[in-house]
């Protein structure tokens, strides 16, 4: 959306606009964390332009992560937005203080319908989407070479979240190809999910269950349960990585 971008300001639609213009700069991160050379973050984000492919979508965001040197961040976060682009502040801003700024985060819009229309009318284009941006993602950092390649996050609230879990075949897909997920408020008929709460530890309940005794994925809805399961305990198993949280409401 910069003069220098290959994508109008005018075409990444208005929630492409918040996202690009909000968030934290470097000398706010480094006023917060205190962290010594602090970085600007790098926001990608590409609109829904009528007669414009998703698949030409995803090589237009490989061409601006080319462009601002994303690549050469340590970390990058696919991000698959609910609705009409919406991505959550808070799981943006996270990243961006937690990694001082030296990371990038990719997103684009592929729906004109607000999210709680697409849960009644259209459930395949969040998916599709995902599946197109973090093929073409996953393809540029396979051939990169271990050492310099970022590490790779996937994040999504609500549709989001079902589109970038249901983008994986399963928790085992998902370990395999990144180094870690966020998915928070995800529906119920969000396949991944369903089948981890199918799956979970004998007494554990619904709403918060544990999985293989937390060693890869944590139910949350309060920070406590990132370190200890719904009764208050240890989990039986050190968290591993990737790891994989799922924020439950």
């Amino acid at each position: 959306g910069s003069p220098w971008s290959l994508e109008r300001w005018s075409a990444v639609g208005s929630q492409g606009r918040a996202v690009l213009s909000l968030g934290p700069r470097a000398r706010q991160i480094a006023e917060v964390t205190g962290l010594p050379g602090a970085r600007e973050p790098i926001r990608i984000f590409v609109g829904l332009v009528k007669g414009r492919s998703l698949e030409s979508a995803a090589r237009l965001i490989l061409a601006e992560l080319d462009r601002t040197g994303a690549f050469r961040r340590n970390t990058l976060v696919m991000q698959t937005s609910a609705g009409t682009g919406w991505i959550t502040d808070w799981s943006v801003d996270a990243v961006e203080f937690l990694t001082g700024g030296d990371c990038a985060t990719v997103a684009m819009q592929y729906s004109f319908l607000p999210s709680a229309v697409s849960y009644l009318v259209d459930r395949d284009t969040p998916v599709r989407a995902s599946r197109i941006l973090l093929s073409a993602l996953l393809d540029r950092l396979d051939r990169m070479d271990p050492a310099d390649r970022p590490k790779f996050y996937v994040a999504g609230e609500s549709l989001g979240g079902y589109g970038v879990a249901t983008s994986f075949d399963g928790l085992e897909d998902l370990l395999a190809r990144t180094d870690g997920a966020v998915i928070s408020g995800s529906p119920r008929f969000t396949r991944l999910l369903r089948e981890l709460t199918d799956a979970r530890d004998a007494g554990s309940p619904e709403r918060l269950p544990v999985v293989d005794g937390g060693r890869h994925v944590r139910f949350v809805s309060h920070p406590d349960h990132l370190w200890q399961e719904f009764t208050g305990m240890a989990y039986a198993n050190g968290w591993e990585h990737p790891r994989v949280v799922v924020a439950q409401h």
